[in-house]
């Protein structure tokens, strides 16, 4: 099998799993208290039913004057800073990019496709060797027949290359000699805001 690879990084990507471990409170015991029993009065309790009742209270308790005071605590102002981190760009416009450019690559329109890569690619490699090496490497996977899109990962740096927006795209594709192959095309954002690849892959 023929590779092609122009200024292509894997990106490893690390999944932090974070776990809680959950604590539960056992209650306190419940405790039973005893009633005393009811003493007479030389000091003795007396044999049999106790069938006196005592004495209701006709005490009534004083109402409460007293008002509560005002809080007069104010709410401590937020002192949380907000986030000043630029949110990564949206990877759907490097995904139609990617697509686009691929379409050169399936007409075989290679220059074609020279011309219309980012600097960082054209700096890589020149017109006539990128032309003759990809002649080289797509011609022993035949015509394409189908291409499914199935990733895109974004990326703020990639080993071996300058600092900037990447997004590296997968497509599942399928050729007259291979059916099972996989692309990688990285777009790299422009300082017009528009994607241009800057690296490709096929395996």
């Amino acid at each position: 099998m023929r590779v092609a690879c122009i200024r292509l990084s894997t990106i490893a990507l690390a999944f932090v799993v974070a776990c809680a471990e959950t604590r539960t409170s056992t209650p306190p015991p419940s405790l039973e208290f005893s009633e005393p029993p009811a003493v007479g009065a030389g000091g003795s309790a007396p044999a049999g039913n106790n069938t006196a009742a005592p004495a209701p209270s006709t005490a009534e308790p004083a109402p409460s004057t007293a008002e509560p005071a005002p809080s007069t605590a104010e709410p401590a102002p937020s002192t949380a800073t907000p986030s000043t981190a630029t949110p990564a760009p949206s990877t759907a416009a490097a995904v139609t990019a990617a697509e686009s450019w691929l379409s050169l690559i399936d007409a075989l329109k290679y220059r074609e496709s020279w011309q219309a890569a980012a600097p960082l690619f054209q700096r890589a490699v020149s017109a006539e060797v990128w032309s003759t090496a990809m002649a080289r490497a797509r011609t022993p996977f035949g015509k394409l027949t189908s291409r499914r899109f199935r990733s895109a990962t974004y990326a703020s740096s990639l080993p071996g290359a300058p600092d900037g927006n990447y997004v590296v795209v997968q497509f599942d594709a399928a050729f007259e000699k291979n059916a099972q192959a996989v692309e990688t095309v990285t777009p790299v954002q422009s300082d017009d805001g528009t994607w241009k690849v800057s690296g490709y892959f096929i395996k």
